[in-house]
């Protein structure tokens, strides 16, 4: 698998199949290839909303903090995500967040947000913590902005 299939199977928390990473990694290059993102001035953020674009299913995107909240409270069913503290202000949030989901009984997840430069939605994944530094690292190689949603960056 190249980088961006592992980087793939990561962001889905693992649920595709290897092969299937593959398919989307075609596919997020063949959306690039064909001119669809050619408003979006790099190649790397072109690649990097493909990707997200691939994955929406793994993605929570709002503008708004709550409402980002919402889409992850409806991804936890047992036990389920606590409800949207209203007091925090959002690094408050993601550190609050940040805590509740290392702690989850059925999985350490952590949350990633995209810098995709084209808007300013918040763009998140949800992943298993243990792979967060493969992930960065692959980012990092790919030129993704991406970084854990609790840090100031």
């Amino acid at each position: 698998m190249d980088n961006l299939s592992e980087l793939i199977y990561l962001l889905s928390n693992r649920d595709l199949d290897k092969n299937e990473a593959i398919s989307i990694a075609d596919a997020a290059r063949a959306t690039v290839d064909s001119g669809e993102f050619d408003w979006i001035d790099d190649d790397e953020r072109q690649l990097m909303f493909s990707v997200e674009d691939q994955l929406s299913d793994w993605f929570a995107v709002s503008d708004k903090i709550d409402e980002l909240h919402e889409q992850l409270y409806d991804w936890f069913s047992d036990p389920p995500l606590l409800p949207f503290p209203h007091d925090l202000d959002p690094l408050a949030y993601f550190d609050w967040l940040d805590n509740l989901l290392a702690k989850r009984p059925k999985g350490n997840y952590e949350l990633l947000r995209l810098d995709n430069g084209v808007d300013d939605n918040i763009h998140a994944v949800l992943v298993r913590r243990a792979d967060t530094p493969r992930i960065l690292e692959l980012c990092k190689t790919l030129g993704f902005r991406v970084y854990p949603a609790n840090s100031a960056t």
